[in-house]
């Protein structure tokens, strides 16, 4: 599965890498995933995947290179879901996240802030 391969290429933390790709293998699975990709010169740039169910359309897991930032992928990839899906659009997104000014830009509000946690056992 190219597009897999690519995301594991991307330059992000483990954590990061380890949720996007379980969330492709979920993709895989369920008919009501969708992943995005954009290509910038050949290349994966970024990457997202969309959850449409019951009239809800989940976008999560934006992820764009840190070497095609600032090209207004990140803005692409957001508008192409919120057009091609249909239903109430959440974004899930960090709340510490830069992009939280893109975000509003494209009209998405904050409903609700989300804290996540972990333990690794030893």
């Amino acid at each position: 599965f190219h597009l897999r391969q690519e995301a594991e290429a991307l330059k992000q933390s483990d954590y990061a890498k380890r949720q996007i790709l379980q969330d492709m293998d979920a993709a895989a699975t369920y008919p009501e995933y969708h992943w995005l990709a954009a290509y910038l010169h050949g290349e994966i740039a970024g990457i997202c995947h969309v959850l449409s169910y019951a009239g809800c359309v989940e976008i999560d897991d934006l992820v764009v290179d840190e070497s095609f930032r600032n090209q207004y992928l990140a803005t692409t990839i957001l508008k192409y879901a919120a057009q091609h899906f249909d239903g109430i659009k959440y974004l899930h997104a960090d709340a510490e996240g830069t992009a939280k000014q893109l975000y509003e830009k494209l009209g998405f509000t904050q409903v609700d802030l989300c804290w996540e946690y972990r333990k690794v056992w030893s």
